[in-house]
């Protein structure tokens, strides 16, 4: 059977309705290219006036930007059965283009997705996830008010951040290590104090610790820091000072200048007493990989080591 093999045809508000063995199709008015409004069928096709309609049901609208139809199909446009997909078009003689769906589940979650692979997922347990920008280099989300809010953003390698409405960057991926009980140095070999494995991308990093450290016994010895690890680091610099648990002890400054190198004072410890060294700066990571922050002793001798007390700590932050 054709399609002038109608079953009915029914004039209604203005509106033309025909069925028959393709579907059912009502237009806006005497059927013609460009009126059609609304089509259940069990596949695409083309009506005898030049209409490309789609499988399922599917309502057609013309708007200022083309012709938009919003498709109902459980077969088409996502894993989900009952799947609202929306097409695009120049005309309603098409051709039509995905541009993106809605889906839902029995359990609550609802989900929007791009043509591009874009996700974003709203469940049922309060939690919202955002899967995007297939293939591309940088995303962005922006959470709006109307007047302020804020921007999540990734940078060409990845990096994210966040921009407030007062206009600064921030950088995600804040990590912070402490020690809850005394690290002994006593080697000349640096020994490791705190780990970061998570320097994943190029870009900036603020760098900072309080070390808090108490000499032995033995003669004066000398201290020494490093940032070290097999990321690659250059603009290495990191501000330190040093001052005894005492009142009005004087500070001694230094700085780290580059990877794997001590600072430019170490300080030349007294016996029995306890230190506080503070860093702070900023390096660039030319190649991902590990950080280490050492320590070791300046001599071998067995008499003069030091150990770093508990609460100690060290943070380092990606910035942009």
């Amino acid at each position: 059977m054709g399609w002038q093999n109608f079953v009915a045809a029914i004039i209604q508000a203005g509106n033309t309705t025909i069925i028959n063995s393709q579907g059912s199709f009502t237009y806006n008015g005497t059927p013609a290219l460009n009126n059609l409004v609304v089509s259940t069928t069990p596949a695409t096709g083309t009506d005898p006036y030049g209409n490309a309609f789609l499988a399922g049901e599917t309502v057609y609208r013309n708007t200022a930007g083309g012709w938009v139809a919003a498709n109902l199909n459980p077969s088409i446009g996502g894993t989900i059965a009952g799947a609202l997909t929306l097409y695009t078009a120049a005309s309603e003689a098409g051709p039509w283009i995905i541009q993106g769906n809605f889906n839902g589940d029995s359990t609550g979650s609802v989900w929007l997705q791009s043509s591009d692979g874009s996700q974003l997922t709203l469940a049922n347990n309060g939690i919202a996830n955002l899967i995007a920008f297939s293939g591309l280099t940088s995303a962005q989300l922006n959470i709006l008010d109307g007047t302020a809010g804020i921007t999540l953003q990734t940078n060409v390698n990845g990096f994210p951040y966040v921009i407030p409405s007062d206009g600064l960057t921030y950088g995600f991926g804040h990590m912070i290590r402490r020690n809850t009980g005394s690290i002994l140095i006593n080697s000349t070999t640096p020994i490791t104090l705190y780990t970061f494995s998570g320097v994943t991308q190029v870009g900036y990093y603020q760098f900072r610790s309080v070390i808090h450290f108490s000499s032995s016994a033995g003669t004066a010895q000398p201290m020494f820091c490093r940032l070290a690890g097999n990321c690659v680091m250059d603009e290495v610099s990191v501000h330190t000072n040093v001052y005894t648990d005492a009142a009005n002890a004087p500070n001694q400054p230094g700085v780290i200048t580059a990877q794997n190198a001590d600072t430019s004072f170490c300080p030349n410890l007294g016996a029995s007493t306890n230190y506080w060294w503070r860093h702070e700066g900023y390096f660039h990571v030319s190649g991902v990989g590990g950080l280490t922050f050492t320590a070791r002793q300046g001599t071998s001798a067995a008499s003069e080591t030091f150990s770093v007390l508990p609460g100690s700590w060290a943070e380092l932050k990606p910035t942009l």
